[in-house]
């Protein structure tokens, strides 16, 4: 008498997977298919819902381990050319049939061509199509061909789940401009966001090293201080407040007393608008 084949629990299949780690992961069979696959290894890889289930491994990373391997870590390659550091840990207990779990440990690089982080790109917007690119274009070089069938965040940054800060979701008037820092690289990368037609935005991609931010910061207060009618000796101190210096170190640069300095950083203030040297910041953007 032939025992008929069970069928594996999916549903604790997936509660085990959870339980290993929360990065994007796949359970394959013994043969090397995938079977479940969850939705953020989905969205790395551009993939509709349940459209990797039933598909060879090897199909989906080009240089995935097989099962009968053991366990093994890998670099692997995705059908858009990122590159993927992956473990194969065999066994799932839930399963009623031999398999292993694929866990996405590390996105180890970018799309061709895109290192250095400047580039143009469209993306949809869309119902159901929020973020699946367009066109890209990186900085000084030709579109790629073809676009690689993958959301924004997930193909250019890496992330599993849309931007938090990215210009497109929040409000406000067109276009949308948005800083942040390259932490714990020196600089800043700056993102613009404007309307493409109906349902798609264009995004500019720029980076700024510290020095060209301090450039910025030097134009913005010297057209604030002509602006202003700032005397070259007002426009002196407010220079080196912004710059952080104590008064009295401003007083000695510029050879002047303490009561002489605290006399321009009075008459600045009060023709800049400003309530205090903090106050400042709030003047100056």
């Amino acid at each position: 008498m032939t025992r008929a084949r069970t069928e594996p629990d999916w549903g604790a299949v997936a509660l085990a997977m959870l339980e290993r780690g929360r990065e994007p992961a796949a359970w394959v069979d013994a043969g090397g298919t995938v079977r479940l696959a969850t939705a953020s290894l989905e969205r790395l890889l551009g993939a509709a819902p349940r459209a990797l289930e039933g598909r060879p491994v090897a199909a989906v990373l080009a240089g995935a381990p097989a099962p009968a391997e053991g366990r093994v870590e890998r670099e692997v390659t995705t059908a858009a050319g990122r590159r993927l550091r992956v473990a194969l840990e065999p066994g799932c207990e839930p399963a009623a049939e031999p398999g292993a779990l694929l866990r996405v440990l590390e996105v180890l690089g970018d799309l061709p061509g895109l290192g250095a982080g400047e580039l143009d790109y469209a993306i949809e917007t869309g119902p159901g199509a929020f973020g699946l690119l367009a066109w890209v274009r990186p900085l000084g070089g030709a579109a790629l061909d073809p676009v690689p069938a993958a959301r924004c965040h997930e193909a250019l940054h890496g992330r599993s789940e849309p931007c938090i800060d990215c210009p497109v979701r929040g409000g406000g008037v067109w276009p949308r401009v948005h800083a942040r820092t390259l932490a714990p690289a020196p600089g800043y990368e700056v993102v613009t966001a404007a309307p493409e037609g109906a349902e798609r935005v264009r995004l500019t991609v720029r980076r700024l090293a510290e020095a060209a931010v301090h450039g910025l910061v030097g134009a913005r207060a010297r057209a604030l201080a002509r602006g202003a009618g700032l005397s070259d000796r007002e426009e002196a101190v407010l220079n080196r407040l912004l710059q952080g210096e104590g008064l009295a170190d401003i007083g000695r640069a510029l050879g002047i007393t303490l009561r002489t300095v605290k006399f321009h950083q009075a008459n600045l203030l009060r023709k800049l608008g400003a309530e205090s040297r903090a106050d400042l910041a709030r003047v100056l953007m």
